[in-house]
């Protein structure tokens, strides 16, 4: 059907989520799951957007770049949609990965304001200093960090695909 090139100036915010997909999201401490919230309040956040680019780095054992920076609200909303637990099989929390990811895809946007929001229930298996590190690159990118925290204070189990709950020691 063909296509229509259409150049729009807009001057807004960069902003990258960072939403954790590791299966501590599946807990049910918040209805009806932590992970269902996240994409709930992210996407009342998304209605908010006006001439802002948002983009999605997902983050479990490591950290994937899901959409980069776009200003096509429906396209964000369809891949937070088609994104869960289940996305990444690596099981872990690298918050610092995704900083980093979120730094990386920030910092070739042009200058615009520079924001990350982490969206996680803070389990993370970062060492100190890797998490230090992509903090202090960050700052040096001028890019502002904030978080959405996600869960209860006391935790909650954790589901297992094929039934039960995750157990250690």
């Amino acid at each position: 059907l063909g296509f229509t090139w259409e150049q729009r100036t807009a001057k807004g915010l960069n902003i990258v989520v960072i939403l954790d997909v590791s299966r501590s999201m599946d807990a049910e401490d918040v209805s009806p799951s932590r992970m269902e919230r996240a994409r709930r309040e992210l996407t009342d956040f998304a209605g908010l957007l006006r001439g802002d680019s948002i983009g999605l780095v997902l983050i479990a054992n490591g950290a994937f770049v899901r959409l980069p920076l776009t200003t096509d609200y429906g396209t964000f909303l369809w891949a937070l949609g088609d994104t869960s637990t289940q996305t990444i099989a690596a099981q872990g929390t690298s918050i610092s990965g995704g900083i980093d990811s979120a730094t990386q895809m920030l910092s070739r946007a042009g200058a615009a304001g520079r924001a990350i929001v982490v969206v996680s229930d803070g389990e993370l298996h970062d060492a100190a200093e890797s998490l230090s590190s992509a903090l202090v690159r960050a700052r040096e990118a001028d890019v502002h960090i904030y978080a959405l925290g996600v869960g209860e204070a006391g935790g909650a189990p954790i589901p297992l695909p094929e039934g039960g709950f995750k157990k250690d020691r």
